[in-house]
């Protein structure tokens, strides 16, 4: 090496070799989003498939029809609230919770709805109902611990119908066993038929749990022995002999 004459410093890369290597980069970041978005790599299997149901109501086999269409989705482009209201659309599911099962599986856990009182009907006998009216299925006769609600007829008492249900729904168990009917023929008139018991007037549906509590303590004193009891004011209960 000569005095006075710098050594070379390392070589650069061409410009032409920097926009293979970009290139390179893309196409590898490029396969691999294909991997995981599009291909099978990932894709949702029938077999990975796992139902869970909390009750009997629903059939396992009806869920995983609904299911069936997302078959073959790659996981992370599978919408899970698609599939939850999906499953939420089969009959008797209140409502669904999916789970991504990598690499192939999903999770789906199901909550039934609940019948908590039956209506009558001219052709099917009686129709067992949840709180929000929904039908859940049919019996010839009325079903044994469940009340039977009466209501006027037609769409527009469907507010009467809902506030018989949601007095129903809100009963504790003690409570809801020992009622034979539920009647209304306004939102304000609800009232109990109890086996063996006094009839409670109940009102409206509004401050229930309330009510339900007033009532169970009164079952339990020598207000049991009245023929009415009247919770239509919670805070003032009144019976009655007639």
């Amino acid at each position: 090496m000569r005095l006075g004459v710098p050594s070379p410093g390392p070589s650069r890369p061409s410009a032409a070799r920097i926009v293979v290597r970009r290139l390179g980069l893309l196409a590898l970041v490029g396969a691999l989003v294909w991997g995981v978005w599009w291909s099978p790599l990932f894709a949702l299997r029938s077999e990975g498939v796992s139902i869970s149901v909390d009750g009997s109501l629903v059939d396992p086999a009806e869920v995983r029809e609904a299911v069936e269409p997302f078959i073959g989705v790659s996981l992370p482009r599978l919408g899970l609230d698609e599939v939850e209201a999906a499953v939420a659309a089969v009959p008797g599911v209140k409502g669904a919770t999916a789970t991504l099962s990598w690499p192939h599986g999903l999770a789906i856990e199901v909550v039934e709805r609940v019948p908590i009182a039956a209506i009558a009907d001219s052709r099917l006998g009686y129709l067992l109902v949840d709180v929000e009216g929904a039908v859940l299925a049919s019996s010839t006769a009325a079903p044994e611990g469940m009340p039977v609600v009466t209501v006027p007829v037609g769409e527009e008492n469907s507010r009467i119908l809902m506030a018989a249900l949601t007095v129903a729904g809100s009963l504790p168990p003690e409570l809801a066993v020992r009622v034979e009917a539920v009647r209304a023929e306004t939102e304000d008139s609800v009232t109990l038929f109890l086996r063996n018991g006094p009839r409670i007037e109940w009102g409206s549906a509004e401050d229930s749990a309330l009510k339900a509590e007033v009532v169970v303590v009164l079952l339990g004193s020598d207000a049991a022995s009245s023929a009415v009891i009247d919770v239509s004011a919670p805070t003032l209960p009144v019976t009655r002999e007639g």
